[in-house]
């Protein structure tokens, strides 16, 4: 079926066409290596050579609408690869015949060079039957001196023979060879007529074989085409392999072709189509191997390179496959995507010496272009099922929200899970009492009842804490061997198991789980799910609880409403602004400091600034009334004066921390600058502020997230890092916003230091805006911290 590393050799060629396209003329690019007819047969293939081909090949199909000479000029390989004539034999018999009347020949014979040096006798005249055989057993086509005239010795030949060989523009064809009767003289009238004839003889088959590979070109660049096509419009994984599979199998007419992907776990490459005459039941029987085995695809799954066995018969690690006996050569090519190899082409013909280098060329083509579709229909499926998703839950969202009663909401959540993710039994657990959990509802159980009357403090089960502290979603791969694992009533049928928080704003008010019989079922995509379906659940969860509160609130005010009305009107429109409030999505986290702040900061520049300038003026008028009437009055209201101002100060500086005005009215670039200047003077630090690149505009949410992770960072260095020197560095790319902070100081190990407050702060508003955060530190060496943004998340629109 395949082979690896012995008489086959892997084809790497991928990154040589730049470089090659850049040294090549439109006419005539710097000859390449010669290919011997032994490398190709073995499928040792040069780089260098190969990339030729490559501005060869697209060279000419520039010209493939100008005279056939425009092609001759281009650099030319070896002929193994040529097929012996592309025309019939009678259209050299014309030929032929002049040669013996101008020659005065007693017979002539058209030997060309076959596929692979073999000598073929294409047409003859005259030509003794028993000197066919001693014509084919000639050592070389060409004989010695490698042009113009030259003898024959033919075995057991009662004639004398002479060659010519044929050549055009540099490329050996075959040769003509003309019989005299032994003795007979020719002189060299004959002999310039007789090579004359040779050379329109050369220039006809040449020309014939450049037509015949233009249209064998046109057909494979037709096939590209088409190939390209389908993988526009065809979004079905399967109709899509059927349709590239059939498609290389009538275009190349190699006798089998099969497409395998490499499985989820990266250890093996499995069958998914095949055409040809054995393809239907190879697909019903099945077929993989091993990534990185000793098959020819297991190694290309696993090198990403390409293999050519021209000849399996002399290939150790070519796997003979019963449905396939007549295999006599084989060409396996990776599908990548990017560096990421998903699966392999593979391309079986049953004749030997097959595969020349432009099957190698063409095919590398179609292996990118069944990649590139492949990892389309991947996308467009994931992008389809995220959006049915989105459609359940914003359905589910609307149902759940239906219902204010707890006990309704609690059941219509069970029974809408069944839609997301499949489960055998779920529960719903809420936090009742400080730490105390309580099972309140649950299905799929021998006895839902039993389940619901489970209750346990927060600390007392493993995975609690992380759920309702840390707010993670915790999958169990098997409750048997999981040591966080505690077992509770009615909970004895769970194998793999995966629970996630109800979060409200940044409170965690319960969770939700979901269980199945079997060990491993549960993936981190399920996890995902169902967080996204317990954020709805808890959204919902917290109204009914809300409304119970309003409901209780009514009842305890009905019996004075005459009396209290206008209290009541208020209490029902903050508790129905609140319920509104909380039956969008989670605020986040970072949005509701932010505003925490500006409210701090706006709280202290009206009361606490304002009162400490009017003390300042205060102390201003005092002074002026009592000036000159005691030295000590004096200097205690300088005192005073002086704590003013620099009380004053510092609460400019804490409001600006909290909101800094340059943010609002100067942009990011000011304010950092600002930040920068200010951290210099108070802290002693030597901060550096830089800029890279051209600046463009962001928005305000996103500058404001900016602010505070450098802000945050530049505070670690303070704190912590015992730093002296900090950088602070933005770099605008053209499709990606760069922000670094780096210190000196003493860096920490992060093998052992979780993340502090500060480091999940600054996580939390990097994700909020798409982006990421990445952090560099050694014990000794400083800390860099890097924040990289799409530009086009950075451009948004603040919603």
């Amino acid at each position: 079926m395949s082979g690896a590393h012995s008489t086959a050799r892997a084809v790497d060629f991928q990154h040589r066409l730049p470089a090659w396209r850049g040294q090549a003329t439109l006419r005539g690019a710097a000859a390449p290596p010669r290919l011997s007819r032994s490398d190709f047969d073995t499928g040792v293939i040069q780089n260098d050579w190969l990339a030729t081909q490559i501005v060869r090949v697209a060279t000419m199909n520039v010209e493939v609408s100008m005279a056939v000479g425009s092609f001759d000029r281009m650099p030319q390989p070896d002929t193994a690869w040529h097929p012996a004539g592309a025309l019939p034999p009678a259209a050299y018999a014309a030929q032929l015949r002049r040669v013996v009347a101008q020659g005065a020949a007693a017979w002539a014979a058209l030997l060309l060079c076959g596929r692979h040096a073999a000598a073929q006798l294409a047409c003859s005249i005259d030509l003794p039957p028993e000197l066919e055989p001693a014509l084919l057993a000639v050592p070389a086509l060409e004989p010695a001196g490698g042009h113009g005239w030259a003898a024959l010795e033919l075995a057991g030949a009662a004639a004398t023979a002479y060659a010519v060989p044929l050549h055009a523009y540099g490329m050996s064809i075959g040769m003509v060879v003309v019989g005299y009767p032994r003795g007979t003289e020719v002189d060299a009238l004959r002999r310039a007529l007789i090579e004359a004839l040779a050379e329109g003889l050369a220039l006809q088959i040449h020309s014939a074989r450049l037509h015949q590979r233009i249209e064998r070109l046109t057909s494979q660049l037709a096939m590209i085409s088409r190939l390209g096509q389908r993988a526009t419009w065809i979004h079905d994984r399967q109709q899509l392999l059927e349709q590239i599979a059939q498609l290389i199998y009538e275009t190349l007419g190699h006798g089998h072709v099969q497409l395998l992907l490499i499985d989820e776990s990266h250890t093996s490459v499995d069958l998914i189509h095949a055409s040809g005459l054995a393809g239907a039941q190879l697909l019903r029987q099945g077929f993989s191997e091993q990534v990185g085995g000793r098959g020819i695809i297991g190694w290309v799954a696993r090198s990403g390179q390409i293999w050519l066995s021209n000849d399996v018969a002399s290939d150790p690690h070519y796997q003979y496959h019963a449905l396939l006996p007549r295999t006599s050569a084989e060409i396996a090519l990776p599908l990548k995507v990017g560096e990421r190899i998903i699966g392999v082409l593979d391309v079986q013909s049953e004749h030997p010496r097959v595969f020349d280098p432009d099957d190698v060329f063409l095919l590398q083509i179609v292996a990118d272009q069944i990649a590139s579709a492949l990892e389309h229909v991947r996308l467009f499926g994931a992008e389809h099922r995220e959006r049915e998703l989105a459609t359940t839950l914003s359905d589910v969202s609307r149902i759940i929200c239906s219902s204010l009663d707890l006990d309704q909401v609690l059941d219509l959540i069970l029974q809408q899970i069944d839609r997301v993710v499949p489960h055998i039994g779920t529960r719903i657990t809420l936090l009742t009492e400080g730490t105390h959990m309580r099972v309140v509802a649950a299905k799929g159980y021998s006895d839902n009842e039993e389940a619901k009357r489970a209750a346990f403090e927060i600390d007392q089960a493993p995975l609690a804490p992380l759920i309702m502290y840390e707010r993670r979603t915790i999958v169990v791969r098997d409750a048997h061997t999981d040591p966080r694992w505690i077992w509770l009533p009615g909970a004895s049928q769970v194998r793999s198991w995966c629970g996630t928080p109800l979060v409200i704003k940044d409170h965690s008010i319960g969770f939700l789980c979901v269980d199945w019989g079997e060990p491993g079922f549960y993936t981190e995509a399920h996890a995902r799910i169902v967080r996204a379906f317990a954020d709805q659940a808890a959204v919902a969860i917290e109204n009914a609880r809300l409304y119970a509160v309003i409901k209780s609130f009514n009842e305890q005010l009905e019996h004075n409403v005459q009396q209290r009305t206008a209290e009541l009107r208020l209490a029902r429109d903050e508790i129905a602004a609140k319920a509104r409030q909380l039956s969008a999505l989670v605020r986040r986290v970072v949005m509701v400091q932010e505003s925490e702040r500006q409210r701090i900061a706006h709280d202290l520049h009206d009361s606490m600034t304002q009162a400490i300038l009017a003390a300042i003026y205060e102390l201003h008028a005092l002074r002026r009334r009592l000036a000159g009437q005691s030295p000590e009055v004096d200097r205690q209201l300088d005192e005073c004066r002086q704590l003013l101002d620099s009380t004053l100060l510092e609460m400019k500086q804490i409001i600006y921390a909290l909101r800094p005005r340059a943010l609002d009215e100067l942009g990011l670039l000011a304010a950092l600058e600002h930040f920068a200047a200010a951290a210099r003077v108070h802290h002693g630090l030597e901060v550096v502020f830089q800029v890279a690149g051209t600046p463009y505009a962001l928005a305000g949410d996103v500058e404001l997230a900016i602010y505070r992770i450098v802000q945050e960072a530049t505070q670690n260095c303070i704190r912590h890092a015992a730093a002296r020197a900090v950088t602070i560095s933005v770099e605008f790319r053209p499709r990606q916003l760069r922000v670094t902070v780096a210190d000196d100081g003493r860096g920490f190990d992060m093998g052992r230091s979780g993340d502090g407050l500060g480091l999940v702060s600054m996580r939390e508003r990097a994700q909020a805006l798409g982006g990421q955060i990445a952090i560099v530190s050694r014990v000794g060496d400083g800390t860099r911290i890097k924040l990289d943004l799409q530009r086009a998340d950075a451009e948004r629109v603040s919603a």
